[in-house]
């Protein structure tokens, strides 16, 4: 995917703006839990280290970039 193909982006708190516009999120997460901040209307775009090391630092770019191709495309 080329950075041109990404037509909407927004980066914003978890259940704030996100849920409000309904937009298409991806959610990151180490020391936070997923289960109580994760975005109502993207419970599924959610990539975890909470039950792990809780670095989100450690979570792998390619397992990110597969998440966010698979959302742009829906």
């Amino acid at each position: 995917m080329k950075s041109k193909e990404v037509k909407k982006g927004l980066y914003a708190p978890p259940r704030g703006i996100g849920d409000a516009t309904r937009a298409r999120a991806i959610g990151l997460y180490g020391p936070t839990s997923q289960i109580k901040y994760a975005p109502y209307n993207n419970r599924n775009n959610v990539i975890s280290r909470f039950d792990s090391d809780k670095n989100v630092q450690n979570i792998p770019s390619r397992r990110v970039i597969k998440r966010l191709e698979g959302v742009v495309q829906t």
